[in-house]
């Protein structure tokens, strides 16, 4: 039986933690062939270099697509587009893919998307239809499923709108959230263990804080995330355990300031590039409460059963259980939230949504086995007035 040759593009530590365990059910598949390709973040150092965890995972890389060289580059972002569809034309050209995965939202998503689209290869889009109002997320990932011809998406909602942009219901698949398997595959590491990977003391009280660049407001992200800082000051006998933000643009200011606070702040603040997503998980498990505007915020770490501060309007609009809380980015705001939730004054409420439950994965590989990418059609733009709808 000759496999479907199955291109996965992973550019970021965190959308990697949502498709790592279907890359593992590809490997496994008799009748789909994995190609990973591995861009972005990954390959630079100042966050981690986190492909050899990728490697170390037991994955193949099949080939390394740098694009620009460092954040500190006037213009990254738009750069680093303009180098993905260059690299990723000739590295589609060597592969000849059947179908082509590409994940969620972000700039380095595009060059594939594009370059995939432009060589007539099928796309399939994985969590696509969400909402963030507060960030540029929005333009890149509906940009992505105009291009793709199958969607992979978490909630009916998502669904909904899929559809509302133009995409035929019968190639869009609600399956939920992949990323809950890879939880569940992961075994955590225990208290004691974590105690000596990050050389803080977990019989104390910890929070973990992760802040990413409000990248449709720009001169937002300093101000920001400075009321974090400052509410942070005035929280005693608590650690703080810093990760590094995304690579969008102003992620440097953020980066200058967290250092800054952990070299004033050494007995109780750490500052790490990539945690790897076995520590990562396993500190959601035992920290106190997680605050910042991350999306692994609204995902991972509602379903590990934490209480999250989100702060700001970065995610606004998403998919949400009930154990977040949304504050505005004010200092006081923030200072007060904290102290409720670590005397525990903040009751958890975990929602059963469909978003928040185990088996996506598989549910995925068996519709991949299924699909016929040898007569793709035209695709045409769906109208939702038609009566079939």
């Amino acid at each position: 039986m000759i496999k479907k040759k199955i291109c996965v593009v992973t550019g970021s530590r965190s959308e990697f933690g949502l498709m790592a365990n279907l890359l593992r059910e590809i490997k496994k598949s008799k009748k789909l062939k994995l190609f990973l390709l591995v861009t972005g973040m990954h390959l630079m150092n100042e966050f981690g270099n986190t492909y050899k965890e990728i490697e170390q995972g037991g994955f193949k890389i099949f080939k390394k697509i740098k694009l620009a060289e460092s954040i500190a580059i006037k213009d990254y972002v738009s750069n680093s587009v303009g180098i993905g569809v260059v690299k990723f034309s000739k590295i589609f050209r060597k592969i000849k893919p059947d179908l082509v995965c590409i994940p969620c939202d972000r700039y380095e998503m595009l060059g594939p998307a594009i370059s995939s689209y432009l060589s007539n290869i099928p796309i399939a889009h994985f969590y696509g239809g969400e909402v963030t109002k507060g960030s540029q997320d929005d333009i890149t990932r509906n940009s992505i499923t105009k291009m793709s011809n199958f969607h992979f998406v978490t909630h009916s909602s998502h669904k909904k709108r899929v559809i509302q942009m133009g995409e035929n219901p019968k190639r869009v698949f609600l399956v939920g959230n992949m990323v809950i398997d890879n939880i569940l595959s992961t075994k955590l590491f225990l208290r004691e263990h974590l105690k000596k990977k990050i050389k803080l003391d977990f019989t104390k009280k910890n929070i973990l804080i992760t802040f990413h660049p409000i990248t449709n407001v720009p001169s937002e992200t300093q101000k920001q995330f400075n009321e974090i800082l400052k509410a942070l000051k005035n929280i005693k006998h608590v650690n703080f355990i810093f990760t590094k933000p995304n690579s969008d643009s102003g992620s440097d200011q953020i980066i200058k300031m967290i250092e800054n606070f952990v070299r004033k702040n050494p007995n109780n603040a750490r500052l790490f590039n990539s945690l790897g997503h076995k520590l990562y998980y396993s500190i959601l498990k035992n920290v106190n409460c997680m605050i910042g505007n991350s999306s692994s915020g609204l995902s991972e770490a509602p379903f590990l059963g934490l209480t999250i501060i989100n702060i700001g309007n970065r995610q606004e609009g998403r998919t949400q259980a009930g154990n977040i809380i949304n504050i505005s980015a004010k200092s006081i705001v923030i200072e007060n939230k904290i102290r409720l939730v670590l005397k525990n004054k903040v009751k958890k409420r975990i929602s059963n949504s469909d978003y928040l439950k185990k088996g996506a994965t598989k549910k995925v590989v068996r519709i991949l086995e299924k699909l016929n990418l040898k007569k793709m059609q035209m695709k045409n733009f769906f109208d939702i007035d038609r009566k079939n709808f």
